[in-house]
């Protein structure tokens, strides 16, 4: 079988992923597989993925245009562990209210090319943090495409991990306080 992962315009996805980036790419693939198409909202269980599920994110495409920035994206789901180590609940948001508008712009783009061409992207990144020095933390993220119920490609599942010694704290399940990143100010340059 075709890996959808590998394939497309949009860049590769590196072979060696970390572990929760690798998990969700192979349980996409296999839900791909199994329909040979792009799986369904429908289709994801977050038990099946109980333990990456606090690195998780869902978000739907709204069909309605947003002058700035194009398509309008809603957060369905954020999982806790990066609630938790930004200390903003952003389910329920609109992606460009929870972003500055250069990462607004960049993440709306980038999901649009996901669900036109229908595979996934991976990126690895700096998000500024919102410490007094202003310091940039590393994180790495997949995004998937899913359909919506009518068939067409409307919501993006997403995982994603920082590379940080309180967001190790938070995978090794030590309770911390909300932490106060920036998310969402990135530099491509890692």
């Amino acid at each position: 079988k075709n890996s959808v992962l590998g394939s497309g315009m949009l860049p590769p996805i590196p072979h060696h992923l970390p572990l929760w980036l690798a998990n969700v790419a192979g349980y996409w693939q296999r839900k791909y597989d199994a329909n040979a198409t792009i799986p369904r909202l429908t289709d994801i269980d977050l038990m099946d993925l109980y333990i990456e599920a606090p690195h998780l994110f869902i978000a739907d495409r709204i069909e309605q245009a947003d002058t700035e920035f194009g398509h309008v994206y809603r957060w369905r789901y954020w999982g806790t562990a990066v609630r938790n180590l930004t200390g903003v609940e952003t389910t329920g948001k609109l992606l460009h209210e929870t972003h500055q508008a250069q990462g607004a712009a960049e993440a709306i783009a980038d999901y649009d090319a996901v669900l036109a061409e229908g595979r996934p992207s991976y990126w690895k990144r700096n998000v500024r943090t919102m410490a007094e020095d202003r310091s940039f933390l590393r994180y790495e993220r997949i995004v998937f495409p899913l359909s919506a119920s009518a068939g067409t490609t409307g919501h993006i599942l997403g995982v994603c991990v920082f590379d940080n010694p309180a967001y190790a704290a938070i995978r090794t399940g030590e309770e911390l306080s909300p932490g106060k990143i920036g998310l969402f100010e990135t530099d491509p340059e890692c």
